[in-house]
């Protein structure tokens, strides 16, 4: 049968593990907040929705302003970092040579 290991020893791995998330934490702090979006374009106008917000604009511009808006007054005092990905099924045939990721955005609001 295999060696068991006393309790110290379990107790000093366990105080080992939390001594290195803490040194992890210290050399990678917490990242912003991340929301992704669907983004999309019908015929006049762009989309930008996931299952709990819906935004509209007629430029991409627009869309940006109203999602910082509106998430600066939702999540006070964060940074958050919104992924819009294109969704390539609203993209016209005839324009299907070009890739979805050009279509894909980043944006970062801080709202502190």
């Amino acid at each position: 049968m295999g060696k068991q290991t006393g309790g110290m020893e379990h107790c000093f791995r366990h105080y080992q593990l939390d001594y290195l998330r803490f040194l992890y934490q210290l050399a990678y702090p917490v990242r912003a907040m991340e929301i992704d979006f669907t983004l999309s374009f019908s015929q006049t106008d762009w989309v930008c929705f996931n299952e709990h917000f819906h935004y509209q604009g007629d430029s991409l511009e627009s869309i940006d302003k109203e999602v910082e808006r509106h998430l600066k007054n939702t999540y006070p005092k964060q940074e958050i970092r919104v992924n819009m990905f294109f969704d390539f099924d609203s993209f016209p045939k005839w324009h299907r040579q070009y890739m979805p990721h050009y279509f894909n955005r980043t944006l970062i609001i801080s709202t502190n």
